[in-house]
């Protein structure tokens, strides 16, 4: 089983019969729980809600108000619907979640925690669509998988909680090399 997480999430299985299977990869607009985007978009929302005096107050304020050059939350709405690729600069806010997270502010931790059970969710679903019952090695790939620890601990411990029977975990930070290997194992057959 292949776990993406990057900007978007994803994520595809092979059984040994060749069967296989994929969760998410729906986009932005009707999914990609747990991806860059969608921590993103949980932190402005915490933003928000802890700026209207709806939720707890964050230190992500603070930090995304400094990486969007705003001084106060209320700015913050045009800089996001004025940019030409919003998508792209929500996601950008996901290496503060994580760097939050870190430190212990509970807002980017309940971000993470969030993140990672619809990561988990994925793996099970495509467990589940194969027929996993014995164990099966996992991959991590994607830049949000690749830059945090603590999400990849967090989301083992999602996986161990749903029962799912993981062989071995292993993150992939460079898939252009496993690509060139399949690519050459095939030109030598």
């Amino acid at each position: 089983v292949a776990l993406i997480a990057g900007t978007g999430s994803f994520c595809w299985g092979r059984n040994q019969q060749g069967d296989t299977a994929r969760s998410g990869g729906w986009g932005y607009l009707m999914g990609d729980e747990g991806s860059g985007f969608a921590l993103g978009q949980a932190a402005l929302q915490a933003l928000a809600q802890g700026a209207d005096g709806r939720g707890q107050q964050t230190t992500l304020t603070r930090q995304i108000l400094s990486a969007l050059n705003c001084q106060q939350p209320k700015e913050i709405i045009p800089r996001i619907y004025g940019d030409s690729e919003p998508r792209t600069l929500i996601a950008s806010l996901a290496p503060i979640v994580l760097n939050e997270a870190n430190t212990g502010d509970p807002q980017a931790l309940r971000i993470l925690q969030n993140a990672a059970n619809s990561l988990a969710a994925m793996v099970a679903s495509v467990a589940q669509q194969l027929g996993f019952d014995d164990r099966f090695p996992i991959v991590f790939a994607g830049s949000l998988l690749a830059r945090s620890q603590l999400l990849q601990e967090i989301l083992e411990a999602q996986l161990q909680n749903r029962g799912l029977p993981t062989d071995s975990i292993q993150a992939v930070t460079n898939p252009v090399l496993g690509s060139l290997q399949i690519a050459c194992q095939n030109l030598a057959r």
